[in-house]
This record gives C-alpha cells, structure tokens and sequence, in this order.
C-alpha cells in the first residue's frame, strides 16, 4: 500500500491531519513549537515556580487529550491533537538532548563494553534516552 492510499484510512487521516496541523495554520500562528513550548514553559514556571521543560509541557497536552479520548473515544479532534503533541513531544526530546550533549559534549561520547557474556553494557549517559525518559 502507498502511503497516498494509507491517507484513505482512519489512521492515515488523523496523521495526515495531524502533520497538517503541526506545519500549517497553528505553526504559522505560534511559531516554532519547540520555541513556543519552551515559552510555555517558562510562563508556567514563572507561575507555579515549577521547573518542568519544553516536553513535559507537551506531555500534559497529551494527557488532556487522553482524558478527553476516555470522556469521549469517538472524538476525531482529540485524535489529530495527540498525534500532533507526539510529534512536537519528539522534536522537544531532540531539542533538550542536543542542548544536554552541548552543555556535556563528553559525557555521551563513552564507548559500548563488551562483556564476557557477549552482552553489549552500555553507559546510560551515552544513550539518546538519557535524561528524556
């Protein structure tokens, strides 16, 4: 199947939408969704004297779509909103881990160790999951 004909899915519909949304109407209206998370972010902090980042807002975004999806399974629009907030969770992700690896350029550059086992041991600091999960 080509991914013109997934578009005739419900599936394909609700990420085509999503993208839609994501680089259409609402990005040329909010700007960059890293840079307005992060704005977000700050107001939210500012307020509540909280610390959370650009991704942890976009998590609470998802999970007032969730709740709304368990209120309301049916509802197209909580769909394309959460897989729209997937999508700048992921972009908020790459952001803070290209600030981190920035900020400590060496302590993701540490080399896999090879057990006698044959497992492969890897350093936690030196994955892309470190300080994003």
């Amino acid at each position: 199947m080509s991914a013109t004909e997934d578009h005739g899915t419900p599936r394909g519909r609700v990420l085509k939408d999503a993208s839609a949304l994501t680089h259409g109407d609402r990005n040329d209206a909010y700007g960059d969704p890293v840079d307005n998370h992060e704005h977000i972010a700050r107001i939210f902090n500012a307020i509540t004297g909280r610390d959370l980042s650009a991704r942890e807002i976009v998590l609470v975004h998802e999970a007032t779509k969730l709740a709304r999806r368990a209120r309301n399974p049916r509802h197209y629009d909580s769909y394309v909103d959460n897989a729209a907030y997937v999508g700048i969770e992921f972009e908020c992700a790459l952001a803070e881990f290209d600030a981190q690896t920035k900020a400590e350029p060496q302590t993701h550059a540490r080399e896999a160790e090879t057990e006698d086992d044959g497992f492969v041991t890897i350093d936690p600091a030196s994955t892309i999951a470190n300080g994003i999960d």
